[in-house]
């Protein structure tokens, strides 16, 4: 019964993925209304999806474990309906940082995104800061939440209409 099913950021084999192999929670998601909305990593996690450098290729991932690629296979459009993805810039020294720790940046790959779910919308946003106390590089939650409660009416009408 939720309006609004959003697949965070996080470690895609060990958080992100995980739960779509529990019994039934793919089929009752993709036979859910509720918009669907995945949050782009910021980053590749070492050891995990370092293979794994671009947005679309993540998207793959969850549309597979959802069953969502079987649906794009007979022309449908994707179960994903927004992928939101970090626009601004990382700093080079930063990138070197995680570099050296196996962890490369994801790149949005905005053409293939569309053309592996199609129908997805991509909404771009300066997310990603660096927390100098913590040596991390994170979405900013706040902004990330006003990203998501600032999207076009259209799509809460059964969110706010519920």
């Amino acid at each position: 019964e939720a309006n609004l099913i959003i697949f965070s950021a996080g470690s895609p084999f060990t958080s992100r993925y995980a739960h779509l192999l529990v019994d039934q929670i793919s089929q009752t998601i993709m036979e859910s209304e509720a918009q669907l909305i995945m949050i782009d990593n910021l980053m590749t996690t070492g050891g995990e999806d370092h293979h794994l450098h671009n947005s679309s290729q993540h998207i793959a991932i969850q549309q597979h474990y959802l069953g969502d690629d079987e649906s794009v296979a007979l022309g449908k459009r994707s179960r994903i309906n927004i992928l939101i993805a970090n626009d601004n810039h990382i700093d080079e020294q930063l990138i070197k940082l995680y570099a050296s720790e196996g962890q490369n940046p994801i790149v949005l790959d905005e053409d293939e995104c569309k053309r592996v779910a199609p129908g997805i919308e991509i909404i771009r946003k300066r997310l990603a800061t660096y927390d100098r106390t913590s040596h991390l590089l994170r979405h900013d939650p706040d902004l990330l939440a006003r990203t998501i409660l600032q999207l076009p009416v259209t799509h809460f009408d059964k969110v706010f209409s519920a």
